[in-house]
């Protein structure tokens, strides 16, 4: 009896854990941080959004979704809650990018997006 009960509890807590970090996610994610992005050129790129709390924030970001290893910090050092970030030499085949705030728990997952060029209407 008691082989099968510690690791059903064990179990239970690891799922547990883990529904609650996916539910914490959500809600994290869930929250509007007013992203937007515009391109300045085909190859440069201004990231605005909003944190909750006043902060310093930072864009990590690279070209494939689940490997953004460059990161970019706000372009003021006074911490706020609308954050600016410029991204310089953005490929034209685009950008996987994910916002942050050093406010975010260390468990929060931001979503990622891909941002790109698509140029202007009358081109």
């Amino acid at each position: 009896m008691k082989r099968v009960l510690l690791p059903s509890i064990v179990l239970g807590l690891v799922i547990g854990l883990i529904g609650a970090l996916v539910v914490f996610n959500y809600q994290q994610q869930s929250l509007d941080r007013q992203l937007e992005v515009t391109f300045l050129s085909p190859r440069q790129a201004l990231v605005f959004w909003k944190s909750e709390v006043p902060t310093l924030g930072y864009v990590r970001h690279g070209a494939q979704p689940f490997w953004r290893n460059s990161t970019e910090y706000q372009t003021s050092s006074e911490p706020g809650v609308i954050h600016a970030v410029m991204l310089d030499e953005v490929p034209l085949e685009g950008l996987h990018i994910s916002v942050h705030t050093e406010a975010d728990s260390p468990f929060y997952w931001s979503k990622v997006q891909k941002i790109q060029y698509e140029g202007s209407r009358d081109e």
